[in-house]
């Protein structure tokens, strides 16, 4: 787990953490636990920005579960 190594820097941990948090989903808002740390190293925009990038992600993830893609072998079939 990213965690459990020292590899990464305090605003790749920030980034970390609040991807762990938007992933998981749980009904209460993000704390300020994990949303402060964000604010020492981007702007609310930027914040904005990577929260609607992992969302996107996320989703991805998502449909590739659900319907067992397998990555690289996308293939559009005419009907």
């Amino acid at each position: 787990m990213w965690e459990e190594t020292n590899y990464f820097s305090e605003k790749e941990c920030a980034v970390l953490k609040f991807t762990d948090v938007l992933t998981r989903l749980e009904r209460q808002p993000i704390s300020d636990s994990v949303f402060n740390p964000l604010l020492e190293h981007f702007t609310k925009a930027e914040i904005a920005q990577l929260t609607l990038a992992i969302s996107q992600i996320n989703t991805w993830t998502r449909l590739m579960k659900t319907f067992g893609f397998t990555p690289g072998n996308f293939r559009v079939e005419n009907n």
